[in-house]
């Protein structure tokens, strides 16, 4: 009899988003669309193949009772997901993207503050993708969640890519550049400090 306000669909990857191609025609969707990490069962059932117009019509069907529906993403994805399946080709495929920890090593998630390899920021993609999605399954909103609302680990753990130091570097004003041994202060700037 319990009848929620929202419900929000929590899908793991964005891949969700990056793969998107429309709605013209049906497709099944991948398997890390249809539950967390790709895994082939849960506590209650196997894993269900759903396709981009089931899913349609389930939000349709909720908005039809009255709920809110919004989609939400985290900044997951796995080269080698449970049960055989590959999830995460799209990212995986984008290794700039990718967290790199304080060691260098490189984590599967998504960074998106990042660039991509043409040099465009991640997030002006992301946007662009999220826009179609939302209108295309009709969704009434976003939810950001883990690693999309905020750095999914602490600033002291990642990221540590040359592309988000640069970053940092950038945006630090002259003064404070030169103060940290960043780069050289102009001529100028040494005989009024003298």
């Amino acid at each position: 009899g319990f009848v929620p306000e929202v419900i929000c669909f929590l899908l793991a990857s964005p891949d969700f988003l990056h793969t998107h191609q429309g709605m013209r025609h049906e497709v099944t969707l991948a398997p890390e669309h249809c539950a967390y990490g790709a895994r082939e069962y849960g506590a209650e059932r196997r894993r269900q193949a759903w396709t981009n117009w089931q899913f349609r019509g389930l939000v349709r069907t909720l908005q039809g009772h009255g709920i809110r529906v919004f989609l939400s993403t985290m900044n997951l994805f796995h080269g080698t997901g449970h049960g055989g399946a590959d999830p995460g080709g799209w990212s995986a495929a984008r290794p700039e993207l990718w967290e790199t920890r304080y060691a260098g090593e490189r984590v599967g998630c998504i960074n998106p503050l990042k660039h991509l390899a043409d040099g465009s920021l991640y997030e002006d993609f992301f946007v662009g993708r999220l826009r179609q999605v939302l209108q295309d399954y009709r969704f009434d909103g976003f939810h950001a969640a883990d690693g999309i609302a905020g750095p999914r680990r602490p600033i002291w753990v990642a990221d540590f890519s040359d592309d988000m130091v640069g970053q940092f570097l950038a945006r630090l004003d002259p003064d404070r550049r030169a103060a940290l041994g960043l780069e050289p202060r102009c001529d100028g700037d040494r005989e009024r400090s003298e």
